[in-house]
């Protein structure tokens, strides 16, 4: 369940700028009511749970414009996914975080989430995610690309793995 509540906020938020004042009042409503569940659980166990909170958060306040909360959220969301081990959470927490900074015009800070967010998605085995990655970011991930093409010319990091 927990799983289900965290991807629909998500998943609603992604859509938010898109949908009219009514319908973003909606969002925010439900957001709400996830998000009371998820403390609960996060209450409980945080090892588990509280990242998928701080995630949603994140992202809650990111729709809102308030940016120093959001950058708390996502920077708290990374630091609980990494330590209790959720590879794919941590990965997705820096992804967006790096769309964030992307969206604000913080191109260099983007690409130390992104960065991460790439190494994560590598490590957990998402090769479709890194290929996706390396196409949508080839300019913020070029460091990264040019030292493995300087390796084994025209090899991915995905094909490597």
């Amino acid at each position: 369940m927990p799983v289900f509540y965290t991807y629909d906020s998500l998943s609603k938020l992604a859509v938010y700028a898109d949908v009219n004042i009514s319908e973003q009042q909606q969002i925010l409503k439900k957001i709400a009511e996830n998000q009371q569940k998820m403390q609960r659980w996060g209450d409980s166990a945080p090892m588990n749970y509280l990242h998928k909170f701080y995630l949603v958060e994140a992202e809650r306040h990111q729709v809102l414009g308030k940016k120093v909360e959001a950058m708390e959220m996502y920077d708290r969301a990374i630091k609980i996914a990494k330590e209790n081990e959720y590879i794919n959470e941590e990965a997705l927490s820096n992804e967006l975080a790096a769309k964030f900074y992307l969206e604000w015009g913080k191109e260099n800070i983007a690409q130390v989430y992104l960065t991460d967010a790439y190494y994560a998605y590598a490590r957990w085995g998402a090769k479709a995610k890194v290929e996706d990655l390396e196409k949508r970011y080839p300019k913020l991930l070029a460091p990264i690309l040019n030292q493995k093409s300087a390796l084994n010319v025209g090899e991915t990091i995905a094909q490597m793995m």
